[in-house]
């Protein structure tokens, strides 16, 4: 019976991923054209959780890969509420973003400044979901390799912030300081 609901638990989480990937190569067509291209590629990450998010249940069972912690209900619960708000949360900055959006550090033609929706409560957060979805994975499986993903994107967010950051307020020096003042960067309140 547990281990029926772990399974179900997974395939959701699985179904997350790979809904919120669809979202990401739908809206991926038709934006602003690129004026200026700065930092690291957004596929790294990606392909990284992919990697977790993707590991066949049996590889799992069969011992090869190290269980950090025991599964309980509550971490399952836990691990889906995760995963479900952060891809909602970055699907919903994707869509806010709308065209200004680009997966590398971008200058778009006629770039704006969003502060509206989910970039009201934080500066980046489609990073915010991402790290929400991969935490919960890492909840979920308990696995060495889902740490290992989740200290890659977290290093990953850090120098992407940095570059955006610095593009930003070179773009938009009145605006942006004021706007870094009154608006966390990736945890709402805290960080």
């Amino acid at each position: 019976m547990l281990w029926s609901v772990r399974h179900a638990v997974g395939n959701l989480v699985s179904a997350l991923w790979i809904a919120t990937a669809i979202v990401w190569v739908a809206l991926a067509f038709g934006n602003k054209r690129t004026i200026a291209r700065r930092g690291l590629t957004g596929l790294i990450p990606v392909a990284a959780v992919a990697v977790i998010v993707l590991t066949p249940t049996s590889l799992r069972r069969s011992g090869l890969l190290h269980q950090l912690w025991a599964s309980s209900t509550i971490l399952w619960v836990i691990a889906l509420l995760l995963v479900a708000s952060g891809s909602a949360f970055a699907i919903w900055a994707r869509l806010t973003i709308g065209r200004n959006w680009s997966s590398t550090v971008t200058l778009k033609q006629d770039h704006e400044l969003v502060r509206r929706g989910p970039y009201s409560i934080v500066r980046h957060p489609i990073y915010t979901g991402l790290l929400s979805m991969s935490v919960g994975t890492m909840v979920l499986t308990g696995l060495v390799e889902s740490v290992g993903v989740v200290a890659v994107g977290i290093f990953y967010v850090v120098i992407k912030v940095r570059d955006e950051e610095r593009l930003m307020s070179e773009t938009f020096p009145a605006q942006y300081p004021e706007y870094q003042r009154t608006v966390k960067s990736i945890i709402p309140f805290i960080l």
